[in-house]
């Protein structure tokens, strides 16, 4: 059939005919198009770049779509996440809240536990120094004693001062006038050694001999029932009763 006499369906007929479904003979009649058929392959291009800015655009508004749908949950999952910080207080909150609802608790505690301890600091020291107070007013290898209301009053104010009481509940003799402790296998060796230094401080006045009643002085001469609290005091009744004034 003559090319003036074939129409549109004819001519598509005949191309498909021609390259069918090889590639490489497509190709080729698209460049024959391009040099001989300029115009048809340029109408041809921009169809084809039609087709797939709509194809595209299509892509596009479904993109956009997604995008808008993801941003809406996250912005609902961070409102979310924001209130539920709101509903529940910070650490520190939390910490300080604590702090204030158990620190006067604490603290009682605390307190009855230094009382205890204290107390039984004071009872631990008060064993050696009854210990020691015994020795003092027991005469020594020359009769010597110490006035018993002296020991009571005086001596044992000082000699506690000289006992320490170690965390492990155990008790330490500190040496008289010096920093360490008196060595010994027992508490007893140990107060044995402070109240052999401690018996040359007494004053005289306090000091009796086995001729001593060891009645105890008391203030006022006349049984006022006062005891005297001072070495003043003391050494002032015994200078009216007449005590014996001796040395260790």
């Amino acid at each position: 059939m003559p090319a003036n006499q074939m129409d549109q369906a004819d001519i598509i007929s005949a191309i498909n005919a021609l390259v069918g479904t090889d590639k490489a003979k497509v190709k080729e009649f698209a460049k024959a198009l391009r040099s001989d058929a300029r115009d048809v392959a340029q109408a041809l291009i921009n169809v084809g770049a039609g087709q797939k800015a709509g194809e595209m655009g299509g892509k596009v508004e479904e993109l956009e779509g997604k995008v808008r749908e993801l941003t809406e949950q996250l912005e609902s999952k961070e409102t979310e996440l924001t209130d539920a910080r709101a509903k529940v207080p910070d650490a520190a909150s939390l910490e300080e809240a604590a702090r204030k609802k158990w620190e006067p608790k604490l603290g009682k505690e605390k307190e009855r536990a230094d009382k205890a301890e204290a107390n039984l600091t004071n009872a631990l020291t008060q064993i050696a120094v009854d210990k020691a107070i015994a020795r003092l007013i027991t005469p020594n290898e020359q009769g010597m004693r110490a006035d018993p209301e002296y020991a009571n009053l005086i001596a044992a104010e000082k000699i506690r001062k000289q006992i320490t009481v170690r965390t492990d509940g155990t008790l330490g003799v500190k040496q008289l006038g010096e920093d360490g402790e008196y060595d010994g296998e027992s508490l007893d060796d140990k107060v044995s050694a402070l109240v052999n230094d401690f018996r040359p401080t007494i004053p005289s006045t306090f000091v009796l001999s086995n001729a001593d009643s060891g009645a105890g002085i008391r203030n006022g001469g006349g049984g006022s029932g006062k005891i005297a609290v001072t070495e003043q005091q003391l050494a002032a009744e015994m200078r009216q009763s007449g005590r014996y004034r001796g040395t260790f």
